[in-house]
């Protein structure tokens, strides 16, 4: 199911502040005095190193005040400027790189040096071609990081990847499979098939081995406020409300997938004192920390409580009572404004296509089921999922979601009726967690 955002990575390209920066001072740190070129290169190139440190720095803040100080991402729609402070001291640096290389006898370094070429060469066709908007058929963006590096990147990816994946996977004379638990959507693989250049392949789609109706519960709020754009208390104030509902009722772990971080951040921000005076562990995702360090955190945990969002609704595997809970604040539809997704809907329009129905809708349903797919890992789990957005019963494109759940025998709860229906499952006696070290 990741395929298609692989592929739009791999396809694409991207040059960073911080990575053209470590590639310069890998060649020369003008401060430590040491790099490949220290002992090699005559002067002149190791000023152009310099130069090309300063330009770079100068490059990137320029973008970063220009079109990055009010919104993180910015799509390019007209041809930009390639900045001759930055472009003219990249190619004279690239052809010094080469000429050191060619009069050195170790070959180690050489091929070294020779490979540090291509790759000056590579960051100065990138920002070429995405500032000149080539080619295309890619879309263009300038994006900035959180976090103290400032990091600024210059991004572009294929609108469509099918024809990639076609070109270089499906027709290159390999038998290729592709599995996994969620990529059908009412019961048929067209969406994905399209996704990936692959509307000819055979398909089939097995049951599930896992017993989902005895082992998984679900649970959907039908009186959380759908979110507003401009106005997202009211429905963050009902999701904090049902989470100090739910998490302390169920005595294993429990993952809370959010879709934006700023939900995250004041959903946490309410929730932590309560959890604490609960005796729960509590973690969440930060800038700083890893999916792979959460997850085992709370795999480790007898009854964690952990909030995550984008890569929390994939890929990670907890068995057993330390994940007990799934709950799905928001239905998880992409961010429409991101260039990826406008130059998609674009260009799905321009084929006569239905941006929201043909791209957003299967989209959301399929990170849906991935979400849903974390609780239940082996055949002896069993726990509950706890949906916090009502849209999936109010709104017709709910019946969507609705029909990827691994079940229908949902129970709908409100907060008149919630303390009666909602009823986890008693986990066996967990071990005591070990003291602290």
């Amino acid at each position: 199911h990741t395929v298609p955002a692989v592929a739009s990575d791999h396809f694409g390209a991207k040059v960073t502040s911080y990575g053209l920066n470590r590639l310069l001072l890998g060649l020369f740190h003008p401060k430590r005095n040491t790099g490949l070129l220290k002992g090699i290169a005559t002067e002149h190139t190791l000023q152009l190193v310099i130069d090309c440190l300063d330009a770079g720095e100068l490059f990137f803040e320029t973008l970063r005040s220009l079109h990055l100080a009010k919104q993180p991402i910015v799509r390019l729609r007209e041809p930009f400027w390639t900045d001759p402070t930055l472009d003219d001291p990249l190619r004279q640096l690239a052809e010094a790189v080469g000429t050191t290389a060619d009069r050195i006898d170790d070959e180690g370094r050489r091929e070294q040096l020779a490979d540090q070429r291509l790759r000056l060469r590579a960051v100065r066709d990138t920002l070429r071609r995405s500032l000149r908007l080539e080619p295309e058929t890619d879309v263009h963006w300038l994006e900035r990081q959180r976090g103290p590096r400032r990091v600024v990147e210059v991004r572009s990816a294929p609108i469509d990847v099918a024809p990639c994946l076609r070109e270089h996977l499906f027709e290159a004379g390999s038998s290729i499979v592709l599995t996994s638990a969620t990529l059908s959507i009412g019961g048929a693989m067209d969406h994905f098939a399209a996704q990936v250049g692959a509307s000819d392949a055979r398909t089939c789609i097995q049951d599930s081995p896992f017993p989902f109706r005895r082992h998984m519960r679900i649970y959907i709020a039908k009186d959380v406020p759908p979110p507003e754009r401009g106005n997202p208390a009211p429905c963050q104030e009902a999701i904090a409300d049902y989470l100090e509902f739910c998490l302390p009722r169920v005595e294993g772990g429990s993952l809370v997938l959010f879709t934006s971080f700023a939900d995250l951040e004041t959903a946490a921000r309410r929730l932590a004192p309560f959890l604490e005076r609960a005796g729960r562990p509590f973690s969440r995702q930060a800038p700083r920390t890893t999916t792979r360090e959460l997850a085992a955190w709370l795999r480790d945990q007898r009854d964690g409580i952990l909030f995550g969002t984008e890569s929390f609704w994939t890929g990670i595997d907890i068995p057993g009572p330390a994940l007990s809970q799934v709950v799905i604040t928001r239905l998880p539809f992409e961010v429409p404004t991101h260039p990826l997704a406008e130059a998609r809907a674009d260009h799905c329009l321009a084929r006569g296509g239905d941006p929201f129905r043909d791209l957003q809708l299967p989209d959301a349903v399929m990170r849906f089921r991935q979400g849903i797919g974390r609780l239940i890992r082996s055949r002896e789990d069993r726990g509950l999922i706890t949906i916090l957005d009502s849209r999936i019963l109010r709104k017709t494109y709910g019946r969507a979601f609705l029909a990827g759940l691994p079940h229908r025998n949902y129970t709908a709860i409100d907060r008149h009726s919630r303390d009666s229906h909602f009823q986890p499952f008693a986990n066996p006696t967990p071990p005591p967690r070990p003291p602290p070290s």
